[in-house]
């Protein structure tokens, strides 16, 4: 939702455009439209962003148990 700021009330950037918004509308925060929180959702799926890590890229996926993290 594009719109001009009325005085006193909270903005916010859009995560995926960085356009101002008025913090209306909580089922889009971050983005200010449907198309926005699309575009950034498709953006992780196609894994175009993505976590950083720092480890061995040659280990085994299967290597590592679900319960490794686990108290026992």
């Amino acid at each position: 939702m594009r719109i001009s700021q009325p005085a006193g009330q909270p903005t916010a950037k859009c995560s995926h455009c960085g356009t101002a918004i008025l913090v209306m509308e909580p089922n889009l925060m971050p983005f200010c439209s449907q198309r926005c929180k699309e575009l950034d959702l498709s953006n992780w799926l196609t894994e175009s962003y993505g976590l950083a890590y720092e480890g061995n890229d040659s280990a085994d996926p299967s290597d590592f148990s679900p319960h490794d993290n686990e108290d026992r």
